[in-house]
This record gives C-alpha cells, structure tokens and sequence, in this order.
C-alpha cells in the first residue's frame, strides 16, 4: 500500500476479502491508511494496533499495550503448531491436562 502511495496509485484501492470477522483489525487499518496514508509510517504502526485495543476492549492504556503485543504476535504464536509438526510427542497425553 505504501508503494501505490509513492507512486501517486491513490485513486481507488480494491481489496479482495471473503470473511472479514477474523480480519476486523486489519480492514480497518487498511481504510485508515487509504483515508490518510501520510498518517502512518513504519515507526508508528504500533500506535495504531494500541489505539484499536485501547477503543475496542475499552481498557486502561498499559491493558491495551498488552492487548496490541499479543495481537502483534498472534502469526507467529499460531506458526508454532501449524499441523504439519505436530505429532504424537507434543502434547502430553498424561500431563498438564492436555
């Protein structure tokens, strides 16, 4: 998006989505960006992840730092078990309650 901004690509946008319920952070990132691209830059995308938490979950804003870290993270919690590497010696049948 920030290339079709440099390159003056900024009359119209389409974006291609099937379910938006898991996807409700990022489309609204997405229209954020298309209304004021100059907004947003690599240093303050944090800012706005915190801010979505800070409105969505109405929290104090430690609560919502912690909630944009997690969020943040997600992808890369959720590569951790994809199926394919999962076996029979990950999780313990006997302990931990798994």
């Amino acid at each position: 998006m920030s290339q079709a901004v440099e390159r003056q690509a900024t009359q119209i946008w389409v974006v291609n989505v099937g379910d938006l319920k898991p996807y409700e952070l990022n489309i609204e990132f997405f229209m954020s960006y298309g209304w004021n691209a100059s907004r947003w830059s690599y240093y303050n995308l944090d800012s706005f992840v915190t801010s979505w938490a800070l409105r969505e979950f109405d929290v104090d804003p430690g609560t919502a730092s912690t909630i944009a870290e997690i969020l943040t993270n997600v992808t890369r919690y959720n590569n951790r078990r994809k199926p394919e590497l999962l076996n029979s010696t990950l999780y313990s049948l006997l302990n931990y309650r798994e």
